[in-house]
């Protein structure tokens, strides 16, 4: 995942041709600002989780002429 979002301008034409954003957004660019874990076990007494963080910054433009598109 790490790899795939350092494609910034990649990752946003993929989304915006895949379909699944509406299409009064018009995705910029995606960036994947930091990544760390997994980290070590945390043991508890029922469950073995293990955490991790993903943080990702992404720049999208809308059309302010439609009602979908007023930004609020």
């Amino acid at each position: 995942m790490v790899d795939l979002l350092k494609r910034m301008d990649w990752t946003a034409r993929d989304i915006n041709n895949s379909g699944k954003a509406a299409p009064n957004f018009d995705i910029k660019f995606v960036q994947l600002t930091s990544a760390s874990g997994p980290d070590d076990f945390a043991v508890t007494t029922e469950l073995t989780l293990r955490g991790a963080m993903v943080v990702v910054n992404y720049e999208y433009t809308t059309d302010m002429n439609t009602s979908e598109g007023n930004g609020f």
